[in-house]
């Protein structure tokens, strides 16, 4: 970690000009490794050391979301611009940016009904104002559910057939095939220009009220089914367990308030029908990451862990796979009261 805060001083003082700081490593992101500058003894910064997989043009998509939000006075990271007026840094041991800090914290569940209701209404904000945002390219439908995460899975053990938690991710998966079985089927919709990751770390929380300020973290933004994205939140917000905890448990309760705050906001804007067929599709991307952690259980080079409390990333991975699986249980235990919530909207 010494070498990597000198790297973050380096790329500070000779891409930003900034050198009377000090830095601070953020926990919580699963992808981009961040840590927040203070300036004169003040948070003044969020600089990201980001992940191989994402190119430099991702960072002019988040450039675009952020300034077109900021535009109608709602709050979003905003980009710093190096000396030579770049966004993004290269750097042979990776690509860095830098923004402007927001005050306020994240967390990585809810604990209450009230903070589910906040969630859904600036999730609702975002969509609806993100939806006449200009420049943004649209990309090939991705394949969604745990069937296709299943095929990347089964490569997987095949590149690494020596792994020594092999037998552990195939039981794993075993048990999430068996569950994928069970589920109700999903229609397929239009897609619309979406955050992509709208899970509870991805909003801010204010230190003086009981409010959400502002979403984070626009690298996935794109176009995508809403249901899919209504899924995603539904199953980080109703998820009474964090994502490092191998038992899940969904919250009914949570749900139906945060499916009634966000229609309150975006009303019309959307068909229903697509909001509706968020709570079956909740089921399904429960199984869909869970088989995302069983793979990078074999590759151990996409999602960050947690060395504190886990002895690889491995066996951190295996445990958020178990999690997500019966997190989906718990949501099939309670599927009648789930889906009246839906039929009485």
């Amino acid at each position: 970690m010494d070498k990597l805060l000198e790297e973050c001083l380096l790329v500070l003082r000779n891409q930003y000009n900034i050198s009377d700081c000090s830095v601070h490593p953020l926990a919580g992101g699963l992808i981009n490794k961040t840590f927040l500058i203070y300036v004169a003894g003040s948070p003044k910064y969020v600089l990201q050391q980001l992940n191989r997989q994402f190119k430099s043009s991702v960072t002019n998509l988040v450039y675009l979301v952020s300034e077109h939000l900021l535009s109608k006075g709602i709050d979003a990271p905003q980009l710093v611009m190096t000396e030579s007026g770049k966004f993004v840094v290269n750097n042979p041991n990776g690509n860095w940016r830098l923004l402007r800090f927001i005050d306020g914290f994240s967390k990585v569940k809810i604990s209450s009904v009230e903070e589910s209701k906040e969630l859904a209404r600036v999730l609702g904000v975002f969509h609806s104002s993100v939806q006449d945002c200009k420049g943004i390219q649209g990309k090939e439908r991705k394949k969604r559910g745990a069937k296709a995460q299943l095929e990347k899975l089964f490569a997987v053990l095949e590149k690494f057939p020596n792994h020594s938690r092999k037998r552990d991710v195939r039981n794993c998966a075993n048990a999430v095939t068996r569950r994928l079985e069970s589920l109700p089927p999903i229609a397929c919709y239009p897609e619309h220009l979406l955050h992509g990751d709208p899970k509870v770390s991805n909003f801010l929380f204010s230190n003086e009220t009981p409010t959400v300020k502002c979403m984070i973290d626009f690298d996935t933004v794109g176009q995508s089914e809403l249901g899919w994205e209504l899924a995603d939140a539904f199953r980080s917000w109703c998820n009474l367990s964090s994502e490092d905890q191998a038992l899940g448990v969904f919250d009914v309760k949570i749900f139906e308030s945060a499916i009634y705050s966000y229609l309150n906001v975006v009303k019309d804007l959307f068909p229903k029908e697509e909001i509706f067929c968020s709570l079956p599709v909740t089921a399904h991307i429960f199984l869909e990451l869970s088989m995302r952690f069983l793979i990078d259980a074999i590759e151990e080079k996409y999602f960050g862990w947690n060395s504190e409390s886990f002895e690889d990333a491995s066996s951190h991975n295996l445990t958020r796979a178990w999690g997500q699986l019966t997190a989906c249980e718990s949501l099939m235990d309670n599927w009648s009261e789930a889906n009246q919530i839906i039929l009485n909207l």
